[in-house]
């Protein structure tokens, strides 16, 4: 049985993020290289960015500060500022916790390399067609 919640390999992540664009873009990002989990990045601020580290409220309202990496502060660097959250879609509209989670069952059970693009591109068709709240 696949490990759930397991890092995801360099080549996932290489394809992955090649796919993906707008908020599901910076959510990659967020979740890779600041180690943010789901529920955190998809209510992160953009007045909790200020342009080096982010600092945030995380497990039991606990203060959280990390400086961002300089891979991380290029994808945030260039993300329009659409709305209050960092995570938004191309409408500028946040993404829901249900919406960035639906990515991630895409590695359960992850395929040979050669097939996840055709797998993720499947995932990315049927997110468009489910309403982001």
């Amino acid at each position: 049985m696949p490990e759930p919640n397991r890092r995801w390999a360099d080549y996932e992540f290489e394809i992955m993020s090649s796919k993906a664009r707008g908020g599901l873009k910076v959510a990659l990002a967020l979740g890779r290289y600041a180690a943010l989990r789901s529920e955190i990045l998809v209510k992160l601020l953009w007045s909790e960015y200020d342009g080096t580290a982010i600092e945030c409220r995380v497990h039991n309202n606990e203060k959280w500060r990390q400086e961002v990496c300089p891979e991380l502060k290029a994808i945030l660097d260039e993300t329009p500022r659409k709305a209050d959250t960092i995570v938004t879609s191309e409408l500028g509209r946040p993404y829901t916790l249900a919406a960035v989670a639906n990515y991630r069952e895409i590695f359960v059970d992850v395929p040979p390399p050669e097939e996840l693009a055709d797998v993720l591109n499947i995932a990315i068709k049927r997110s468009a067609r489910r309403p982001i709240s």
